[in-house]
């Protein structure tokens, strides 16, 4: 994931974006788009998974995540210090687990 934030690409060739949100929530979301296909991930408190295909869900959680944006910092491709210190405290988190 690092290596994907530093370069803005993933393993597939594809451009990702990466923001650090200043806002703490104790659940991720996550979409993925395609011309015929939407998903959406929701996960809760590390153990509760939550995965759709129905597509006014991915654009409610899509709308969400874009509404975050404007308080959040983009980290891929740009944001390096930010970066480097998002992931220096994760892998702090890490070691002490």
């Amino acid at each position: 994931m690092e290596s994907w934030a530093t370069t803005g690409i993933n393993d597939q060739g594809n451009k990702v974006f990466i923001y650090i949100s200043n806002v703490s929530f104790e659940t991720s979301y996550s979409y993925a788009q395609s011309p015929d296909f939407f998903l959406t991930m929701i996960i809760s408190f590390t153990l509760n998974e939550i995965a759709s295909i129905d597509k006014v869900t991915f654009q409610r959680v899509k709308q969400f995540m874009q509404s975050l944006k404007r308080t959040s910092t983009l980290i891929s491709e740009s944001g390096e210090m930010y970066r480097i210190h998002f992931f220096e405290t994760q892998r702090e988190i890490v070691n002490r687990l």
